[in-house]
C-alpha cells in the first residue's frame, strides 16, 4: 500500500467516523503526520513498532500526550486492518484504561481468542489503579513506555517479569511452598469459581446469569463457563445437594 493511498484512507476514514457523529479535530490534524511518518521510514501501512515510535514524538512530550497520539493510532489501525490484514494493531496501553468510567479496553490483539470486550471494574480496583498511576508518574514521570503497567526504569512490562514479581510476592506471603506454586492465571480461575458459588449459594439462576460471567470472560459461549462447575468440587457437591433436594424425594 503506498503512502498516497494511506492517505486516502485517512479521508475515508475521517469521512466515515464523522458521519457517525465524531468531530475527529484532533485526528483530522495529526492523522497525515502519521501518514508522512510512515511514508519516511518507507513502510506501505501501520505496524506496531511505527505507530508506537511515531505516537512518542516529540521525546519530550508528556505521557499523556503520547497515548492520546497511540488512541488516535490505533483506531485508524483497527479500521485500516479490515482492508489490509498486514496492519497491525498497537497493543493494550494507558488509553484503554478509563478511571473516570470504570472501564478497562480489552484489545482484539491480546483477548483471550482474540475477541474483544469491555472490562467493568469495581470502586475498589479503580482506587487502586489510580493510586498505582499517581506513584508510576511520580516515580517515573518519563517512562520509555507508554503502557499502564511499566517496570522501574519505565519499559512495557513482560510477562516473565510479572511472573518473577508474582514469584517473589506469594513467597513473601508464604503461599508459594514445594507444591503449591500461584500463578497469575489462577486469579482468573478463582473470580469464576468465587462468582458461581456466590450465585449457588444466593439461589441465583445460573442459566440466567451465565452469560454475563461469560461475557466477562471473554469466552466463545457460556457453555465455556460451565466448565467450572464441573472442575470445582464445591460447586459439584453444591450442585448435586440442590439436585437431591429437587429430585431425592421423589426417587
Amino acid at each position: 500500500m503506498s503512502a498516497t493511498s494511506l492517505g486516502a484512507h485517512v479521508d475515508e476514514y475521517l469521512r466515515l467516523r464523522r458521519g457517525l457523529g465524531f468531530k475527529l479535530e484532533r485526528a483530522g490534524q495529526i492523522l497525515p503526520q502519521l501518514v508522512s511518518f510512515l511514508e519516511a521510514a518507507d513502510a506501505s501501512t501501520v505496524t506496531r513498532e511505527l505507530a508506537i515510535a511515531w505516537a512518542k514524538l516529540p521525546a519530550s512530550a508528556r505521557p499523556q500526550h503520547w497515548a492520546a497520539r497511540l488512541a488516535i493510532a490505533r483506531g485508524f489501525a483497527t479500521y485500516l486492518q479490515t482492508i489490509d490484514p498486514a496492519t497491525e494493531v498497537p497493543p493494550l496501553e494507558r488509553s484503554d484504561v478509563d478511571l473516570d468510567a470504570g472501564l478497562i479496553t480489552i484489545r482484539e490483539q491480546i483477548a483471550k481468542l482474540e475477541k474483544a470486550r469491555l472490562v467493568p471494574l469495581h470502586p475498589t480496583t479503580v482506587d487502586a489503579l489510580e493510586r498505582y498511576a499517581n506513584e508510576r508518574d511520580r516515580l517515573c514521570p518519563t517512562p520509555r513506555s507508554t503502557r499502564y503497567f511499566i517496570s522501574s526504569i519505565g519499559t512495557a512490562l513482560t510477562r516473565s517479569e510479572v511472573a518473577k514479581t508474582l514469584r517473589k510476592l506469594t513467597t513473601t506471603l508464604g503461599l508459594r511452598t514445594d507444591t503449591v506454586h500461584p500463578v497469575a492465571h489462577q486469579l482468573r480461575h478463582t473470580f469464576a469459581v468465587r462468582t458461581l458459588t456466590h450465585w449457588q449459594r444466593s439461589g441465583v439462576p445460573i442459566d440466567e446469569r451465565i452469560v454475563l460471567l461469560s461475557t466477562y470472560l471473554g469466552h466463545v459461549s457460556p457453555a465455556e463457563s460451565y466448565w467450572y462447575l464441573t472442575a470445582t468440587p464445591e460447586l459439584m457437591g453444591r450442585a448435586a445437594d440442590r439436585l437431591d433436594q429437587r429430585f431425592g424425594a421423589h426417587s
